[in-house]
């Protein structure tokens, strides 16, 4: 067999011909040869919490012998099985649930949706590993045409369309899989600010680090005077105060399994080959998912990645759009219609959460909008230098998106209450 590994020095264990062979004779019942195995360590671009690699492995369904002792099977029968290995990083790995939820909950979650005629939401794990480290093997995707879109570029009203249904059919398929579970809240970490108290310092940092940058810009803008006394009144207590009781459970009207990160660069797409619209999406990097309000995910997925032109004209039909989703896939699987989330429930948990969009504004949005040339290499740990902070935020609040969502959006959220 022969071996390829691209820009890497050391083979990393996980990406040993054995753990491949397990994973050969897992998916078929008969004799599997490995014929080749080629890696592609993949560069960051916006991932800052694992290393990610591209597996190709050619293999071969049997292994008969000819008359001569050579091999039966030729060269042209050989098989390909694309897998995508993603290894969390080792300081994450204790507050991850990602391999929580894919051994326990995402396998029935997806035989769920499947069982009503929706698509999983989900790629298929292959194989886990959990050590010091999490490491994960999937179906890698790409092969079947699904592509994460431009971080910078946001998604157009059809892509947004497409990944609120999808995510609707996600979390009609959770709240079965929780009331199914009831004591899988105890199982599983809650919101990172909440649960660790390293992770709230570091998030408290970078709004307030944030807010004071971007003060100064907002400073030149006529008409935002009482906006900035306001932010500037939010100091870290006064953040601390509004952000984390947003998490109580027993405030929510409807809890359930999040997926806990909906942005972008965890969000797979594939396009219809004849006129390029959406068709499908796939949901990638549960290692935030806790449960909570379904507003959680809602929010996130609006206000890191969707344009603000399609936030601000079709926010209200395409939550419509969401609970439709919602309310039909649990429909489609007998759950009682009279026990039915109504709309208006999902509608006073945005509301009840809202003040979770100001902290999405001002620091998970504008880390997204970080250009392609400052995000190559980036991992968690560069989060914290303040050289490289500084040029990021030079990036960022140069964007001319940036700068129109923080104009609409600040002058929003001060109608809301939500500076006060």
């Amino acid at each position: 067999m022969t071996t390829e590994i691209n820009d890497i020095n050391v083979i990393p264990d996980y990406l040993r011909e054995e753990y491949f062979n397990q994973i050969l004779l897992q998916l078929f019942d008969e004799t599997v040869k490995l014929r080749e195995l080629q890696v592609i360590p993949q560069k960051s671009f916006g991932n800052y919490c694992s290393d990610i690699y591209r597996v190709t492995l050619k293999y071969a369904l049997n292994d008969n012998k000819s008359k001569d002792g050579e091999s039966a099977v030729t060269r042209a029968e050989e098989r390909v099985l694309n897998v995508l290995v993603k290894d969390l990083f080792d300081n994450l790995t204790s507050i991850s649930n990602e391999q929580f939820m894919y051994a326990n909950v995402l396998l029935e979650i997806n035989k769920t949706l499947l069982s009503c005629g929706r698509k999983q939401v989900s790629p298929t794990v292959y194989h886990a590993i959990k050590n010091n480290r999490e490491t994960h093997f999937f179906e890698d995707l790409t092969p079947r045409g699904y592509v994460i879109r431009p971080r910078t570029t946001g998604y157009n009203e059809d892509e947004t369309r497409l990944l609120f249904k999808r995510l609707g059919e996600y979390h009609a398929a959770s709240l079965i899989f929780k009331e199914a579970h009831p004591g899988i809240e105890g199982e599983m970490r809650e919101f990172y600010a909440v649960s660790d108290p390293a992770l709230e310092l570091f998030i408290e940092d970078h709004m307030y680090d944030n807010i004071e940058y971007v003060v100064k810009i907002i400073e030149t803008w006529p008409g935002y005077e009482s906006i900035i006394a306001k932010m500037r009144k939010n100091t870290r207590e006064v953040f601390r105060s509004k952000f984390l009781p947003l998490f109580d459970r027993t405030q929510a009207k409807l809890n359930i399994v999040l997926h806990g990160d909906m942005w972008i660069a965890n969000l797979l797409l594939k396009y219809n080959s004849k006129d390029g619209s959406a068709e499908d999406a796939v949901f990638l990097d549960y290692q935030n998912s806790s449960c909570g309000s379904p507003a959680f995910d809602i929010h996130n997925l609006f206000m890191t990645s969707v344009q603000l032109p399609v936030m601000v004209q079709s926010y209200d039909d395409i939550i419509a759009h969401y609970y439709a989703a919602f309310r039909s896939t649990l429909i489609a699987l007998k759950y009682p219609a009279e026990r039915i989330p109504a709309l208006q429930c999902i509608l006073d948990e945005l509301r009840r959460t809202d003040y979770f969009n100001y902290y999405l504004l001002i620091f998970p949005f504008a880390q997204t909008m970080l250009g392609d040339e400052l995000v190559k290499g980036m991992n968690f740990n560069t989060l914290h230098d303040e050289k490289r902070l500084t040029a990021n935020r030079v990036n960022i609040y140069a964007n001319e998106r940036v700068l129109e969502t923080y104009k609409y959006m600040l002058k929003a959220f001060d109608e809301r209450g939500l500076l006060d």
